[in-house]
């Protein structure tokens, strides 16, 4: 589709979600749940639509989930993976790649007070 010559082509964004939550208790089918999410987002691809757009395709990975349950109770569950994928998220979900880069290289340098400082609690 070619924009109108005064128009300007609308860029498309689109997010796929992938995790595997677990929850403390199984939902029942046929039954609607409202969820809230958090979610690191690790890789943004950009592909050209050839008409002067561009779809951004936005990958999340879920960290943490609240579950409403048909009566209202919320149930909190925490996404599966490794520590360190769990770590990594924690990290994301505060800053971009470049302020995990900079939180991993401050903990590998200073590991050593780190341990010592959670020994002490």
């Amino acid at each position: 589709m070619t924009p109108m010559p005064d128009q300007k082509p609308i860029n498309s964004n689109t997010l796929k979600i992938n995790g595997i939550v677990e929850l403390p208790d199984g939902l029942e089918m046929g039954k609607d749940y409202v969820i809230g999410a958090r979610m690191a987002v690790p890789e943004i691809a950009k592909q050209d639509n050839e008409d002067g757009s561009f779809t951004y395709a936005h990958k999340g990975k879920l960290t943490h989930i609240e579950l409403v349950t048909k009566v209202g109770t919320t149930y909190k569950g925490v996404a599966k993976g490794s520590k360190s994928q769990k770590l990594r998220w924690r990290i994301m979900e505060r800053g971009d790649n470049d302020y995990y880069e900079r939180v991993m290289e401050k903990l590998i340098n200073n590991l050593d007070s780190v341990l010592q400082m959670l020994e002490r609690k």
